[in-house]
């Protein structure tokens, strides 16, 4: 099959013939039609989760994957409701099954985990061997294409599952306005989704480009705000940073010194440094946040 592989970081990937994966019993081989292109799969070849990350290469990125299914594994349980030519999508963030985050369905955030995309296989290729509990069959009688399925299971799934827990938190609802920053991929998903599951609330999208916020006009949004950006505030707000990094002496804390954004000294320092709070334990949830639903994920965190 080709696939588009990493052999490092900060390299382009190299389109090749490799070998078809071969699928073990409960696992079902998924024929590639659609991988979305996420801004963690740029993020990922330009090294940023190089230390977090114990990625072997080579390696094939995508982690919005839609297509059909190609071949079944023989264990694979009559209750999945799967076969042969199936439309599906695939879920991300295979956990074990096992763990409390497993059982609270927050697979994504498994200990013992694992993603398509970040490993040998992944969406940038013609075939993927997905486990059959994570993937999602798609009636054909919608005819929905697998371009348009593809960024659901990432970019449309992500803002869901934070309107509808704002909606099961009984916060969300036809009184009570909501305010949606960025209108960027995700952000579009976020306006549709609160119309949706608010019974009708009053939506305003943040953003600073006047072509994201008339296509969220157009999906939407009741009202468009544009903002601006602050760049003297930035350049202040990392030179304190830089200056500040030192004043905490755990080792973690200045790990990740090109962190411009002063985020995982803030983690660390929060969780670790308790002997001696730095700066940024006492002023962490004042930093800005523009990494990943993983790095935002670990952010929040901290703050519980």
């Amino acid at each position: 099959m080709l696939a588009a592989r990493m052999y490092g970081y900060k390299q382009p990937l190299v389109l090749e013939e490799v070998k078809r994966p071969e699928i073990s019993a409960d696992q079902v081989l998924v024929r590639v039609e659609a991988a979305g292109l996420c801004r963690t799969d740029f993020q990922l070849i330009d090294g940023y989760f190089k230390e977090s990350l114990d990625l072997a290469f080579p390696a094939i990125p995508g982690h919005e994957i839609a297509g059909s299914i190609e071949e079944m594994g023989d264990r694979v349980p009559p209750t999945a409701n799967l076969a042969v030519g199936d439309q599906v999508v695939v879920v991300g963030g295979w956990g074990d099954g096992t763990c409390r985050q497993c059982r609270l369905g927050n697979e994504q955030i498994c200990g013992h985990g694992s993603w398509p995309g970040f490993g040998p296989y992944g969406g940038y290729s013609e075939f993927v061997p997905v486990p059959s509990r994570y993937l999602v069959r798609i009636d054909r009688k919608y005819k929905l294409k697998s371009e348009e399925l593809a960024p659901l299971t990432d970019a449309g799934l992500t803002p869901y599952r934070g309107i509808n827990k704002l909606r099961a938190a009984g916060v969300l609802g036809p009184k009570p306005g909501i305010g949606l920053f960025g209108a960027g991929g995700l952000g579009i998903y976020a306006v549709q989704y609160a119309r949706l599951l608010s019974s009708g609330a009053t939506g305003a999208a943040f953003a600073r480009s006047d072509e994201k916020l008339a296509i969220a006009k157009e999906h939407g949004a009741d009202h468009q705000h544009q903002g601006q950006v602050h760049r003297g505030h930035s350049q202040r707000t990392r030179e304190s940073n830089r200056t500040t990094r030192d004043r905490c002496s755990h080792r973690l804390c200045r790990r990740r010194g090109d962190d411009s954004d002063g985020i995982w000294p803030a983690l660390n320092c929060r969780r670790l440094c308790l002997r001696r709070p730095c700066w940024y334990s006492d002023r962490y949830s004042l930093l800005p946040v523009r990494r990943s639903r993983v790095h935002l994920l670990r952010f929040l965190l901290a703050k519980l």
